[in-house]
């Protein structure tokens, strides 16, 4: 098989998870870094909302401006975590929990750029992501934590006041996440859900209107394990859609990698991507292999050559490669192709279920054996050409 997906082995270690969305952002950071380049950037908002996990022993640093740097002493967080242990089941009546390393993801503020770090708390069954930036030092003095957990405390009473209200609410989009699941198929994984951080400092009352954090992780269209979500959803419909939305896509993916782990192929290409593969001299599998490795650097970048007075670009759909022509002419993709407005008609006429080799004006169809389908010479002159799917032996 073409693909080689380093982070496969631990996806299936992530799959399946109890209490997946209390779970700390520890146990999938490792497949996230994993993730190729292109799904980093595509997906940059997303990741910077889950932030990272903390390692315990670094200072964090708040740049929100770089002449201005200031930080807090990995001391100083560790001294927070251990007071807030102790405080909050006696202020609040809460179920009590240790607090660590895991409890804290640094994040980045989109709008400022100002790097912050996020406290995880569980308020009896919900997570409440609360962002610790620059402004308890310029507003706590010499007892930053003391400052913040003062903060801290106005929220989760808040929380604790409204609990069924917050219960029923992250129930509701827990349910909709693993439906969502179901829909897209096999292999389709929920990794992440709660809502964004809300700054220490905010009013309670504003938790009201924080959007949530939500990730899958899903196939996408070389057969790479990426991640799919949104870093402002704010209801079980936008989940419901989000798998409505993948489902197709995912099940004709998943089905195409499951065919070549369990026939032994190396990858799927249509009839007609490997007909001009043939016709340009070049070998499939070093078409596909670099296919591949192009694709897990941009979701943009397809190969693409010159070939008889036409451009021919090689691309990924849903795990199969094919391949789309344009010229001045033209333009063929995925079983259709649109000629351009000058293009007589005589050109395809009665050329109907005969292969694409007959379209004698066109040298780049030369060895291409699609058979023509439909022709329409209406509104615009276009033609269907019949694609099928065929397996490269490994």
């Amino acid at each position: 098989m073409f693909f080689n997906d380093s982070g496969a082995e631990m996806l299936n270690a992530i799959h399946g998870r109890e209490n997946w969305w209390a779970a700390p952002l520890a146990d999938i950071a490792p497949w996230l870094e994993s993730l190729p380049p292109y799904t980093r950037e595509a997906h940059r908002a997303l990741l910077q909302a889950m932030g990272r996990p903390w390692d315990g022993v670094s200072d964090i640093t708040f740049s929100g401006k770089v002449d201005d740097e200031e930080c807090l002493t990995a001391a100083t967080v560790s001294d927070l975590l251990t007071r807030l242990e102790e405080e909050l089941p006696s202020q609040l009546g809460i179920t009590h929990q240790a607090f660590g390393p895991d409890n804290v993801r640094c994040l980045t503020n989109r709008e400022n750029f100002d790097w912050s770090f996020c406290i995880d708390i569980n308020v009896n069954g919900v997570i409440v992501p609360i962002a610790i930036n620059s402004r308890c030092l310029k507003k706590g003095g010499s007892d930053v934590c003391s400052y913040v957990i003062g903060h801290i405390l106005k929220i989760l009473r808040h929380m604790v006041r409204y609990d069924a209200y917050w219960h029923a609410k992250d129930l509701k989009m827990r349910q909709a996440m693993e439906k969502a699941v179901t829909l897209m198929g096999p292999g389709s994984t929920p990794l992440w859900l709660r809502r964004q951080a809300i700054a220490f400092d905010t009013p309670a009352r504003y938790f009201r209107v924080v959007p949530y954090v939500m990730a899958f992780a899903m196939l996408d269209d070389c057969l790479h394990w990426s991640v799919k979500g949104d870093d402002r959803c704010w209801d079980p419909t936008s989940v419901k859609q989000t798998g409505q939305a993948c489902s197709a896509e995912q099940a004709r993916r998943a089905e195409a990698r499951d065919a070549l782990e369990q026939n032994g192929g190396y990858a799927f290409v249509t009839n007609f991507a490997a007909d001009l593969i043939k016709d340009m001299g070049l070998n499939y599998k070093t078409v596909v292999d670099s296919l591949y490795e192009a694709s897990l650097q941009s979701t943009y970048e397809k190969l693409e050559y010159s070939h008889k007075g036409a451009t021919i670009r090689f691309f990924f759909n849903d795990g199969v490669v094919d391949a789309m022509i344009t010229s001045e002419q033209f333009c063929c993709l995925q079983g259709k192709m649109l000629f351009s407005p000058d293009t007589p008609a005589r050109t395809v006429i009665g050329r109907s279920g005969t292969p694409m080799r007959y379209l004698f004006d066109f040298p780049v169809f030369e060895n291409v054996g699609c058979t023509i389908g439909q022709i329409s010479i209406t509104d615009k002159l276009e033609l269907d050409y019949a694609v099928e799917r065929l397996m490269l032996a490994g």
